[in-house]
């Protein structure tokens, strides 16, 4: 099927949506799941890093969110992205 790709991306998009949906209702742990799986299906995308590297911040999984930000690093994050979500870690980590 030519369209594969273009639907598994599609799909991939939906389950960060609706990953991003569930943490602003407080079913982060339901988001971490469909956010984790986009990330692996399309690490190309930046927004799928991002995504992923918040609901584990949200969920207070810090040591899982750097891990996640150098793994972002190594596939190509912008500067500008790894510096807003260092940004973010540092602050979480301070409210500590």
């Amino acid at each position: 099927d030519l369209h594969y790709p273009l639907r598994r991306q599609r799909q991939m998009c939906i389950r960060d949506s609706l990953g991003i949906l569930y943490l602003s209702v407080n079913l982060s742990k339901q988001a971490l799941p469909l956010l984790r799986t986009a990330l692996e299906a399309h690490p190309e995308f930046e927004h799928f890093w991002v995504s992923y590297f918040h609901g584990l911040c949200y969920n207070r999984q810090f040591s899982e969110g750097r891990a996640i930000l150098a793994a972002g690093k190594e596939n190509g994050l912008s500067s500008d992205t790894v510096a807003r979500l260092e940004e973010i870690l540092f602050n979480a980590l301070e409210e500590m």
